[in-house]
């Protein structure tokens, strides 16, 4: 994907690191990181980072801006403002990942969780109904439907975002190296537009529609 692009391109400019790609749960990414068997993770935020970890840690200057979304079937699209709209409910999560403010009232059976391996996999639940609504980053969800062709009117989006984050890349602290050239060709891509050009070739805005905490659509 975009990230892909980008830091292929990083390795291409740069003679002095050599970059290996493996797709990981969040869980599994901590686990590679504390252990060493990883020195980088792709595309994070502090926020998603222990407290014990985050003091091993640098994290890069900020890629792109991105945000966690609820997103609904449009035939049973609800609105959704605060997590007790999803009391009840059914939501498809991502299997190993955190789900930020809805956590709790999934552990307290508020709202009953439906893990799916994949982002695809979050996508087939949600079209065949098997969940009320998901869990999706607005990146992964629009390159997941330009890739894959699926039909964008089917799905709404809620108009408030459970939250939003910058997106970087979260480094080892015994690597400040890595960390000064990757800031630096992240400045580069930003002044010379090829931020600009993954994000038009991989996240062009299909035809998705809003739902508005009032129920309204647009």
């Amino acid at each position: 994907g975009m990230f892909v692009d980008f830091i292929k391109a990083f390795d291409e400019q740069s003679a002095d690191f050599t970059i290996v790609l493996e797709g990981l749960s969040r869980k599994r990414i901590d686990r590679a990181i504390e252990q060493g068997e990883a020195q980088a993770s792709s595309l994070t935020n502090p926020i998603f980072v222990s407290e014990e970890q985050a003091a091993k840690s640098l994290f890069s200057d900020p890629i792109w801006k991105t945000g966690n979304y609820i997103v609904m079937h449009a035939d049973n699209a609800f609105p959704y403002n605060v997590p007790e709209d999803l009391f009840g409910k059914t939501l498809g999560v991502i299997f190993g990942n955190r789900n930020a403010v809805f956590d709790p009232h999934i552990e307290a059976g508020e709202i009953k969780a439906l893990p799916a391996r994949t982002n695809q996999g979050l996508c087939e639940v949600l079209q065949t109904n098997k969940v009320d609504a998901i869990l999706m980053n607005n990146h992964v969800f629009l390159y997941e439907l330009k890739q894959t062709g699926i039909d964008a009117t089917q799905f709404v989006f809620s108009e408030t975002p459970v939250f939003e984050f910058d997106l970087m890349t979260q480094v080892q602290n015994t690597h400040p190296h890595f960390l000064e050239a990757l800031n630096a060709f992240i400045a580069q891509s930003k002044e010379n537009g090829f931020l600009d050009e993954l994000t038009q070739k991989y996240l062009q805005p299909p035809n998705i529609r809003i739902i508005r905490p009032d129920n309204s659509n647009r």
